[in-house]
């Protein structure tokens, strides 16, 4: 579990003072992690809203809000294009970056540069993506420090696209489970005791279902250890929480082809994207494929990704390398399509059009699917509700007709 503190601390070379979001198990382990960065002074505090909004460390997002980080790492590259420096850019971005944790991350690269350190070395301390770092790092020392923020931010966009078009598909189901989640306390604590009374006052004057008895029965029960079946409520919505964020689910869903194609696609136009422009720094194919295989959200693309890595190790070519770690038939036709161009991250950013266009096919077909499933479990909810309620008494009154 870990919590979010805000802290302020000052530089040893400096009376500025430097003040952030730093997430660690403990106030200690978090005025360590300062104290590890070159501060000095440093005062915690924990932060409570940013805590719970990151369910104490096990929502927490893997990168920043990539909107706001297209937009700073774009405003960055122009202004450096113009003549300022990193330094005044990163100062100037304080003032429209609403993203705690990346003005968090801002403001600490801020300190680092006026320590002198080079950007790429204010970044990594500020916290930034490994991948961001690398990049910007291998452009710095051939003199394309602009090129490289505007390359990261090209990136972002893609990424954010990518990750909107996913969400998409999938907010309808959510929406549908989250009410039908929130249906249930209000059908057991409210309704359903209040049919059961009216059904008791009725007496045997109305010949309920067995099934339907067997439900209000239940209903008698919950109401008569309220707590226990709210923590019961409690813990069913925890459980499908976990069950979202677990291997399972992803398993469950590879079985299906929509759900699967959609993951698959998304996933290689976000990873061949990051690879294009790593490469183009000048970084190592093999290099690139380690640091890449952290992000991956598909254990498949990791395993492929660690095996390209193995090979290319033992003196491989790219695309032998590539055909060797069994990734998807369309990664090895766009790889070796853009290999064979003559300019490998240019056909690799062709390639992620291409995949960008599909992942918006397919997210409207998932949603297309989703609908009409959605439509349909609606309609059996709304038929369970008047079988369960209006049914007992309009259903003897219909037969003495």
């Amino acid at each position: 579990m870990n919590l979010t503190f805000a802290f302020s601390a000052r530089q040893p070379v400096s009376t500025k003072t430097v003040s952030g979001l730093i997430t660690a198990e403990s106030d200690v382990f978090a005025m360590a992690r300062i104290k590890k960065m070159g501060f000095i002074n440093p005062q915690v505090t924990l932060a409570i809203m940013p805590t719970l909004s990151t369910g104490f460390g096990l929502l927490q997002p893997t990168d920043f809000d990539l909107r706001e980080k297209a937009r700073f790492y774009e405003t960055i590259s122009k202004r450096i294009k113009l003549g300022g420096t990193f330094k005044d850019a990163l100062d100037s971005a304080k003032e429209y970056i609403e993203d705690g944790r990346l003005l968090s991350a801002v403001a600490i690269a801020s300190a680092a540069q006026e320590s002198g350190m080079r950007p790429w070395r204010a970044m990594e301390m500020g916290g930034f993506a490994h991948r961001d770092v690398m990049v910007v790092k291998a452009l710095d020392m051939v003199g394309g420090l602009d090129k490289s923020f505007w390359d990261l931010a090209q990136e972002a966009k893609l990424r954010h696209q990518t990750e909107n078009a996913v969400r998409g598909a999938m907010r309808m189901p959510q929406t549908m489970t989250v009410m039908f989640y929130f249906a249930l306390p209000l059908f057991f604590g409210v309704l359903g005791p209040q049919m059961l009374s009216f059904f008791k006052k009725l007496g045997n004057t109305v010949n309920i279902p067995s099934d339907i008895q067997a439900l209000y029965s239940f209903v008698g029960e919950v109401n008569s250890s309220p707590v226990i079946w709210f923590l019961v409520w409690l813990a069913m919505g925890f459980g499908g929480w976990l069950l979202l964020k677990s291997n399972l689910w992803q398993e469950l869903k590879s079985h299906i082809k929509s759900f699967h194609d959609l993951d698959l696609k998304s996933e290689h136009a976000q990873l061949w994207s990051v690879y294009a422009l790593m490469y183009s720094a000048n970084i190592a194919p093999q290099e690139i494929c380690a640091i890449l295989r952290p992000a991956c959200k598909l254990a498949i693309t990791g395993e492929s990704l660690y095996v390209m890595s193995r090979r290319l190790a033992a003196g491989a070519d790219e695309v032998s390398a590539l055909e060797a770690a069994q990734f998807p038939r369309f990664v090895n036709a766009g790889y070796r399509s853009a290999k064979d161009s003559g300019d490998l991250p240019d056909g690799l950013k062709s390639f992620c059009q291409m995949l960008q266009e599909d992942v918006q096919v397919l997210t409207q077909r998932v949603q297309a699917v989703l609908q009409k499933i959605s439509l349909a479990i609606g309609a059996i909810l709304i038929l369970a509700v008047f079988y369960i309620t209006y049914y007992p008494i309009a259903g003897p009154m219909l037969q003495s007709l």
